[in-house]
């Protein structure tokens, strides 16, 4: 176990170093798997073109530290369905029904039906599972708090209750279990020869327990962190979280300045701030120039304090005194901004919110005066949508449901579901395989049960047809097989090229590269990957043959 946690400021080559020890992990050991993990998708696409520019790279796993959670509960076995959002936002709703109609609801009695108090129960669950907190735990600790908490552990308690009636669990409920198998499971690691994290200011309770038991079992981590001598006490503290969890870790800050920030980070600092200022500004022009009748704002505002974002520019350019409307809850207040635009300002409390007669009417003429119409919905004529198959617009997964029905399955589902097949080596009659394309045909979108039974019913076709192949006893037998390579290259002409080559095997007779052809992938694309695959061969030296084929 080596782990080494790098601490520098921003832009002064704490990504560069990753880069190159994940280029020389490679030369050492070409078809290791690495991962480097980072905080979004936007970071991750920019990654992968520096491993292309560096030289390209094969087998390196690119990913969010969700994935990294996903693929060891994998890998251990345990194969959950994942909630899609409006799965667990509904969830959320059911469990504030059943705590209220339990009598469990006090504090949150007046407010429990609005959209605003879900989202806000939602976003306090998801903390507290980041924080490694069951709901048990919570209750018991909120014995001696304020009754809202009390009331939160409740709908916490519930909701974990629902999840696993259905046997699915939501984004964090995910990363907890994978962090279980590796608590109950010591002898369970992952075969990963590197693991990298850049970009990351700070981590949750759940990160830090998976980087406490993968740093037992894993070779080499490294961790990158920004640092100053002016570092804030949330990045000091995630710097000595990570030495205390860690005892064996080298620290080293000598990647660039401690003693201030570059220049290239100042600048940054400077042009963002400016962007985000004018996105803020573009997304409220945009808003006032479509609203045909009328603009509706919500948010949030403290006593003493200015609005922040688009309420606080509409309240200074209106001249308005937002404080009188604090003092004054339920009560409308005008004021009009200096194109003479009318502006209408009501602020609501705990208090007053229950209280407020919400109308139902939706007729309203275009004259009409009065200020407790704001909150009515302007009435739309009826269009009745008609699917256009070769509109962009459309969405897929709704096109592949018009198409099919609910008695067949879109072929892009049975596509992955055999990929995902194969990537773990399971076939009909395997243990673990029902699930794995239960919880594959439920994160496509197959919402009912018979078009997963469809999707399944075909994948075992394909997959039977396969395993009558010679070819399947020749890949089972294979010296050495690597399923899914992700790779980033760089093509003649400067075109940064990123994809994945399926199963990638070896026999006596040389190495072989599988592409299942269900999916009608075109030859130009295939024989592309098999070019890139010969240029790594040929700077690694590890291949001497190359055949390709397409069994399915």
């Amino acid at each position: 176990m080596k782990v080494r946690i790098l601490v520098a400021p921003p832009a002064t080559g704490k990504t560069h170093f990753c880069i190159e020890r994940v280029i020389e992990t490679q030369r050492t050991d070409p078809l290791s798997a690495v991962w480097f993990v980072v905080p979004d998708g936007y970071q991750a696409v920019a990654i992968r073109r520096r491993l292309a520019s560096a030289g390209g790279v094969m087998g390196v796993h690119v990913n969010t530290f969700g994935s990294v959670f996903r693929e060891l509960l994998e890998l251990a076995g345990r194969l959950v369905p994942l909630a899609p959002p409006p799965l667990a936002r509904q969830l959320i709703r059911d469990s504030i029904a059943i705590v209220y109609k339990r009598g469990g609801l006090d504090y949150y009695k007046p407010i429990h039906k609005l959209p605003g108090f879900v989202s806000v129960v939602q976003q306090r669950i998801r903390d507290l599972k980041r924080a490694h907190i069951c709901p048990e735990d919570f209750l018991a600790d909120a014995q001696n708090s304020p009754p809202r908490l009390h009331e939160l552990g409740l709908i916490y308690q519930t909701y974990k209750s629902l999840l696993g009636e259905i046997a699915w669990a939501d984004r964090e409920g995910i990363n907890w279990l994978a962090v279980e198998q590796l608590e109950t499971r010591p002898q369970f690691a992952p075969a990963w020869k590197l693991l990298v994290l850049d970009g990351f200011d700070s981590f949750t309770q759940l990160q830090y327990r998976a980087l406490e038991l993968l740093a037992e079992r894993l070779p080499e981590i490294i961790i990158s962190l920004p640092g100053t001598t002016t570092m804030t006490r949330a990045k000091i503290e995630c710097i000595s979280e990570l030495a205390y969890l860690l005892p064996e870790t080298r620290i080293a800050p000598r990647l660039g300045r401690l003693d201030g920030e570059s220049l290239v980070y100042r600048y940054g600092k400077h042009i963002n701030r400016h962007q985000e200022g004018a996105e803020e500004k573009r997304l409220l022009y945009v808003a006032c120039t479509r609203a045909r009748q009328k603009l509706i704002l919500s948010g949030h505002v403290a006593n003493g304090r200015s609005p922040d974002g688009f309420l606080g520019r509409l309240v200074e350019d209106a001249g308005f005194d937002i404080n009188e409307a604090i003092q004054s809850p339920g009560e409308w207040f005008q004021s009009r901004l200096n194109t003479e635009e009318q502006v209408d300002v009501l602020v609501h409390t705990l208090d007053t919110v229950s209280n407020y007669h919400w109308q139902e009417v939706v007729d309203i003429p275009a004259d009409e005066p009065r200020l407790d119409v704001l909150y009515h919905p302007v009435p739309q004529p009826a269009r009745k949508h008609v699917a256009d198959p070769d509109s962009e617009e459309d969405d897929l997964a709704l096109r592949d449901w018009r198409a099919t029905g609910t008695k067949h399955a879109p072929a892009v589902a049975v596509d992955l579901m055999v990929h995902r097949a194969l990537q773990r080596w399971l076939f009909p009659g395997d243990e673990g395989y029902e699930a794995l394309m239960r919880a594959t045909a439920i994160h496509e979108g197959l919402a009912h049960p018979a078009q997963r039974r469809a999707a399944i019913r075909e994948t075992n076709k394909l997959l039977e047809r396969f395993m009558s192949h010679e070819l399947w006893s020749e890949i089972a037998s294979a010296e050495i097989r690597r399923h899914e390579i992700p790779y980033s290259v760089k093509l003649a002409g400067g075109k940064i090229d990123m994809g994945v080559i399926d199963l990638l095997y070896k026999t006596e007779r040389g190495w072989r590269i599988l592409k299942p052809m269900n999916c009608g992938m075109k030859v130009s694309s295939w024989r592309k990957k098999t070019s890139i695959f010969l240029r790594w061969s040929a700077t690694s030296r590890r291949c001497k043959s190359l055949s390709t084929r397409h069994p399915l």
